[in-house]
């Protein structure tokens, strides 16, 4: 469902009439309050075209004439661009409806569409994103918890950051070796397992500027980084760094390696949102589900106001399925 006060209803039926008619044995279907999809339906001048089912096997039949929706009822009425702790209730049941759906194997894949952090602490959600809640659904009945990967892939660039939704002093400290390997091992498996890449090329960045000058400005990259390469190389001789930011992301480069690992968040988003705002996936390896998301927030500041472009939506849709029907031709 996403924060049904921000673009979720709008850009999920952009998005299903961008790709109703595109594939033969595909489909998707949306959790959500359907009266709140059919006001926004009529607010983009669309036909009324939300059918309710009542199970995922349902969808296909429906979906190159009907949006498909499973219901679940949102308690206030949605004012665009302003928060109801009650409405955010909603939307959290739908997120976890969809991850049961998905363990129990009902669906390949869940897309999320963005929800506001504040507004999930605000009613006692406990964790800082939906990548974090997945990840302790999938610990559950298992001796440790799972360390998921986000990964932001996009026809220009793909990147995955070490460090997520941290305040950068606390992200800098929370770099370690073990941290940085298993990002890279979890963004290889995934590129290898999902895209079918072989021998994937990762580029890792420094954290100093000009990736610390061999300990003059700065020490992270001679006591943490470079062991992490050093031990990955051994396994993955096409993991090179750490190169300094400022350069990294240069033509030859992007058209050089698969993936950039980055230390912190906007080390990693910076070069997505400046080189291909509109069509970035969130992708979460290194758990036993596919998980896809738009690279964008809720946008409240244009709910309502049917400017919102959908296109990160439809790659997130588009990406969730490749990588469901190669998983699909493997099992």
């Amino acid at each position: 469902m996403g924060e049904p006060a921000g673009i979720s209803g709008e850009i999920t039926l952009k998005s299903w009439l961008k790709l109703r008619n595109q594939y033969k044995n595909f489909s998707f279907f949306s959790i959500c309050d359907p009266d709140y999809l059919r006001n926004s339906a009529k607010k983009l001048g669309i036909k009324d075209r939300v059918v309710i089912i009542d199970k995922p096997s349902s969808a296909l039949q429906f979906f190159g004439k009907h949006l498909p929706v499973i219901p679940i009822s949102l308690k206030e009425r949605v004012v665009p661009g302003k928060i109801n702790p009650a409405n955010t209730i909603s939307a959290i049941n739908s997120l976890d409806q969809a991850f049961e759906l998905v363990l129990q194997k009902e669906v390949d894949a869940i897309v999320t569409n963005p929800l506001n952090k504040k507004s999930l602490y605000d009613v006692g959600f406990k964790y800082p994103g939906h990548t974090e809640f997945i990840a302790a659904k999938c610990s559950k009945n298992k001796k440790k918890l799972l360390k998921p990967t986000m990964l932001i892939i996009s026809p220009k660039i793909s990147v995955a950051p070490v460090t997520i939704h941290l305040p950068l002093a606390k992200a800098i400290k929370a770099v370690s070796k073990n941290l940085i390997i298993s990002t890279v091992r979890n963004a290889i498996d995934f590129l290898e397992n999902s895209f079918g890449i072989k021998k994937p090329k990762i580029a890792i960045a420094g954290i100093n500027p000009h990736a610390g000058e061999n300990g003059n400005i700065g020490n992270e990259e001679k006591k943490i980084i470079i062991p992490a390469i050093k031990y990955l190389k051994k396994s993955q001789p096409h993991v090179d760094g750490p190169f300094a930011s400022d350069s990294l992301f240069s033509k030859k480069n992007l058209n050089y390696y698969n993936l950039f690992v980055c230390m912190y968040h906007d080390q990693a988003l910076i070069p997505v949102k400046t080189l291909d705002f509109d069509n970035g996936v969130n992708v979460t390896a290194g758990l036993p589900i596919i998980r896809t998301s738009p690279d964008h927030g809720t946008a409240l500041d244009i709910a309502g106001k049917n400017v919102a472009n959908e296109s990160s939506l439809v790659n997130a849709i588009k990406i969730a399925a490749k990588i469901a029907i190669l998983r699909r031709k493997k099992n």
